[in-house]
């Protein structure tokens, strides 16, 4: 592992630490979810810097760590990355319009970050669907849109987002179609 990917580990498990974070259903440290998006990163072609933004990529959004610091300790690249995958602000209100307004800024990002996003997906998905159905009916639907804009990511994780949002779709009873080239999205491989 790289200074750059162990300084990213470090900082991110202190900033989650310092405001108690937890994930929602399971309680458990909440840098398990960034270690996971970084071991599924890890396994397809990447950066150090794109390991990195992997460990930071909920820094900015759920502590008190700002775009800033994040620049300030990992550079321009790094940076870069975890603002694409900070959740855009500040659209208040429902729930929808702000949804769409974020998978509208994903669209835009570099195949780098649909990479990362993609395994915050699988990662983030199959936890909703086994401990919050009725929520997940939601997600699902909105990660299923989500999923068009990131068809410039790596295949190998995006043909397991896909499968994975179909698997859970159907284990709690809602009917998606299966991804096309017609409806715009890459054929899942």
């Amino acid at each position: 592992m790289s200074l750059l990917v162990k300084k990213a580990r470090l900082f991110a498990a202190n900033a989650h630490a310092a405001v108690r974070q937890c994930r929602k259903y399971t309680n458990e440290p909440y840098i398990m979810h960034p270690y996971r998006v970084a071991s599924l990163v890890a396994t397809v072609p990447h950066t150090e810097e794109m390991l990195a933004a992997a460990w930071l990529h909920d820094t900015v959004e759920d502590t008190f760590v700002t775009q800033e610091d994040i620049r300030a300790e990992f550079g321009e690249a790094v940076a870069s990355m975890v603002a694409w995958l900070t959740d855009v602000r500040p659209v208040m209100g429902n729930r929808a319009p702000r949804i769409e307004q974020n998978r509208l800024h994903l669209a835009g990002a570099p195949a780098e970050v649909k990479t990362i996003k993609l395994a915050d997906i699988l990662d983030n998905v199959s936890c909703i669907a086994q401990y919050d159905a009725q929520f997940a009916f939601t997600y699902l639907q909105e990660k299923y849109a989500v999923l068009k804009v990131l068809t410039q990511g790596d295949p190998t994780l995006y043909a397991k987002a896909c499968q994975t949002v179909l698997l859970c779709a159907g284990q709690i009873g809602l009917s998606l179609k299966r991804p096309s080239q017609d409806s715009g999205w890459r054929t899942a491989a």
